[in-house]
């Protein structure tokens, strides 16, 4: 049986054929969906989200619609990013929009490595000028 055909049947891409019933492979397509990763409950209620201000061309272009540009932990709701930068920077938030961005492979000659997962948070204020003197 060739990998391809492994990995439909483990996928249920292939209707015409018969279920697996080897153990084995069941197991292995247990264990090949995704496990959410634990969030830390406590970091959370203290406002702990990893705010930080991205200072770039798009994000200082961005700043003159009245929008501030934040990179947050990817686990972060939009909820919890109003709350925080409202407690933080005494402003009212009007809108909030979400990127996520995905580890990518980066390699220098024969050493390989991956970026961090992160998620940026575009924040619509009503006083740009408080969070930008604040930072």
């Amino acid at each position: 049986m060739s990998l391809l055909t492994l990995s439909k049947r483990i996928l249920g891409k292939d209707a015409k054929k018969a279920p697996v019933r080897n153990k084995k492979l069941k197991s292995v397509a247990d264990s090949a969906k995704k496990k959410k990763a634990p969030v830390d409950t406590h970091a959370l209620s203290t406002g702990l989200i990893g705010l930080t201000e991205v200072v770039s061309e798009k994000g200082i272009m961005q700043q003159t619609q009245g929008t501030a540009v934040f990179k947050v932990l990817p686990h972060v709701t939009k909820s919890q990013i109003t709350s925080v930068v409202e407690a933080t920077y005494g402003v009212h938030v009007l809108a909030v929009r979400t990127a996520l961005s995905h580890p990518r492979i980066r390699r220098r000659g024969i050493t390989e490595g991956v970026t961090n997962k992160f998620k940026k948070a575009y924040v619509k204020v009503d006083n740009i000028q408080a969070v930008v003197s604040h930072a």
